[in-house]
């Protein structure tokens, strides 16, 4: 994966990236990694040997949550001589409880803000290197990012050849549902890799991602 990142800035954003999503996705506290140490930077050659060597080989001992971890306060917890006392208990459900509250209210929050333009979950979980122009694309679901009216959307459809001439295009039919009146649902699109998951339209070309679908076929049960 980082061989195929052409500039250092990339490298190391994908390096801090994975193991980010180790310690705070996953809850593994063992994961982490400073970034800098007495006012210099960990280059991408060091962090990697963190992933690799002490983050990697352990992923087989562990389990992968369904969910990520809910930070809250907890008790301590001590030796126990005989049973727990009722309040103790009622603490821990009571605890339990809060986790789920926040996380209730987190999604609630993440979809309001979503509504409002504010942040794109699939935008985040978007694979680092774009897919290669070639047959592996056909019938892939994609969205394009297009104007409607003063504003930016992804709207999303099927490729339906990679075009071997103009180079770099594929012929794409759009989903009835993003169309305007009387647009014809097959197009010929540019994508270029520079515009890979950017939400970005211009006369040479258009932001292009994975569509939700593909993203939660990816996702493991």
């Amino acid at each position: 994966m980082l061989n195929k990142l052409k500039s250092n800035t990339a490298k190391l954003n994908e390096i801090k990236e994975q193991i980010r999503m180790r310690e705070l996705g996953l809850g593994w506290v063992e994961a982490r990694h400073a970034w800098s140490k007495n006012g210099r930077a960990y280059t991408v050659d060091e962090l990697a040997t963190h992933l690799k060597e002490v983050i990697l080989p352990e992923e087989v001992n562990r389990n992968i949550p369904s969910e990520p971890p809910v930070q809250t306060l907890e008790r301590k917890v001590l030796p126990v001589l005989g049973t727990l006392s009722a309040n103790v208990a009622k603490l821990d459900v009571a605890s339990g409880e809060k986790e789920q509250e926040m996380r209730e209210a987190a999604v609630r929050m993440r979809d309001e803000r979503e509504l409002e333009g504010v942040g794109d979950r699939y935008e985040q979980m978007q694979p680092t290197i774009p897919p290669v122009l070639d047959e592996s694309l056909l019938n892939r679901r994609l969205e394009i990012c297009e104007y409607r009216g003063d504003n930016l959307h992804w709207h999303s459809g099927t490729v339906l050849a990679v075009l071997m001439k103009p180079k770099q295009h594929v012929q794409f039919q759009f989903d009835a549902d993003v169309l305007d009146e009387g647009e014809d649902p097959i197009q010929r699109v540019k994508l270029l890799p520079t515009f890979w998951n950017k939400t970005k339209h211009t006369k040479n070309a258009k932001g292009w991602r994975l569509a939700k679908e593909e993203i939660e076929l990816a996702r493991p049960n």
